[in-house]
C-alpha cells in the first residue's frame, strides 16, 4: 500500500469499526424491545451510547484493529524491499512467524476477553437480565481487539530490532521506502493512544454499580488497558526509530566511502572531490534527520498516558 493511502485506509476502517459498534447497539436494542418492551430497549441503548460510551470506544478500537490487520504485511514487504536478506538477524524468521501467527493472536485476545468478562461482571453494569450480557460482550471484545493491536505492535518492534546489523539496498537511499515503516509506526501509535484514552476514561468514570462482595476493588483494574499500552507504545514509537536511524546512518557512511573511492579514480581536482563528499554527507544527514527524527509531536506519548492515568485516579 502506498504511504499516502495510509490515512485514507485508517479513516475507512474507522468507519467500519463504528459500523460494527453501531450495528451491535441497534441489534441489542431491537432484541430488548422484543423481550421486555420499549422502556427496557431505550434504557439499554442509553447505557450503551451515553453512560458507557461503547459506540465511540468500540468504533475507535475495532477500527484500529482492522487497520493493523489490513496493513500488517506492509512492514514485511518494506523490509524485503529495503534490506539485504542475508544480513538480517537470524531471529527475523522466528519473530516474523510470531508476528503473523493467527493462533497466537486469537489465543492472546481470548485470554483478555475472558479477563474482561470477569472484570465487568465484578463491576456490575446497571442493567438486568439479558441486557447485562449485551453490555459485557462488546466491552470484552474491545479488550480482545486492543490486545490484538498491542501484540502486533510488540512483535513489529521485535522484527525491526532484527534489522540493527542489516544492510540497506543502495536504491532505498533515494526513495521513500523507509517512510512507509515510520508512517505505520506513527499512525498506529497515535490511534492506539486515542482509543486507549477514550476507553479508560469512559469506563473508569462510568456508572458501574460495584454491588458485589468486592465492592469498589475492581475499579482500579479498569486502568489495565492504559497500564499495558504505556510500555508497548513507548517501545514501538521510539525503538524502531532508533534502529532505523542506526541502519540508515551506516548506509550513508558506506555510500560516502564508495563515493570517495569513485572520486579518487575520476579526473577531478582534490578540492572538487572534497566538495562533493562534504556536500553529499551534509545532504544525506539532513535527509536522515528529516525522515527519522523524533518530532515534538511524538515525544508526549508516554507522558500523555501517565497524565491520563493520574488524571483519572485523582479526578
Amino acid at each position: 500500500m502506498r504511504e499516502e493511502n495510509y490515512i485514507f485506509s485508517l479513516m475507512r476502517l474507522f468507519f467500519w469499526g463504528f459500523a460494527i459498534s453501531l450495528a451491535w447497539g441497534i441489534a441489542i436494542a431491537g432484541i430488548m424491545y422484543a423481550l421486555a418492551g420499549e422502556a427496557s430497549a431505550v434504557a439499554l441503548l442509553n447505557a450503551y451510547v451515553s453512560d458507557f460510551n461503547l459506540l465511540l470506544t468500540g468504533g475507535l478500537t475495532f477500527g484500529t484493529a482492522l487497520f493493523v490487520y489490513a496493513n500488517q504485511s506492509t512492514l514485511l514487504h518494506t523490509i524485503d524491499r529495503a534490506f539485504v536478506e542475508e544480513t538480517i538477524d537470524e531471529d527475523f524468521s522466528t519473530e516474523k512467524r510470531r508476528y503473523l501467527s493467527i493462533t497466537r493472536s486469537v489465543s492472546f485476545s481470548a485470554i483478555f476477553f475472558i479477563i474482561g468478562f470477569f472484570l465487568f461482571a465484578a463491576c456490575s453494569f446497571p442493567v438486568n437480565g439479558e441486557a447485562t450480557i449485551f453490555m459485557i460482550l462488546p466491552s470484552c471484545a474491545q479488550y480482545g481487539a486492543g490486545v490484538y493491536v498491542g501484540r502486533k505492535l510488540f512483535y513489529a518492534a521485535r522484527i525491526i530490532a532484527c534489522l540493527e546489523s542489516a544492510r540497506l539496498k543502495e536504491d532505498v537511499l533515494n526513495d521513500e521506502t523507509l517512510n512507509k515503516t515510520m508512517n505505520f509506526v506513527n499512525i498506529t501509535s497515535t490511534s492506539t493512544l486515542i482509543f486507549t484514552y477514550f476507553h479508560v476514561t469512559s469506563f473508569y468514570n462510568a456508572p458501574f454499580q460495584y454491588d458485589t462482595m468486592m465492592g469498589l476493588a475492581p475499579k482500579i483494574f479498569l486502568l489495565l488497558p492504559a497500564v499495558i499500552a504505556a510500555p508497548v507504545l513507548v517501545i514501538f514509537n521510539f525503538f524502531p526509530r532508533t534502529i532505523l536511524r542506526t541502519v540508515y546512518q551506516r548506509a550513508i557512511q558506506q555510500r560516502v566511502a564508495e563515493l570517495r573511492a569513485e572520486l579518487k579514480r575520476g579526473d577531478v581536482s582534490t578540492f572538487e572531490r572534497l566538495t562533493h563528499i562534504v556536500d553529499f554527507q551534509r545532504l544525506s544527514n539532513e535527509e536522515l534527520r528529516h525522515r527519522l527524527k523524533v518530532s515534538l509531536a511524538d515525544l508526549p506519548i508516554f507522558g500523555t498516558i501517565i497524565l491520563m492515568v493520574f488524571g483519572i485516579l485523582f479526578s
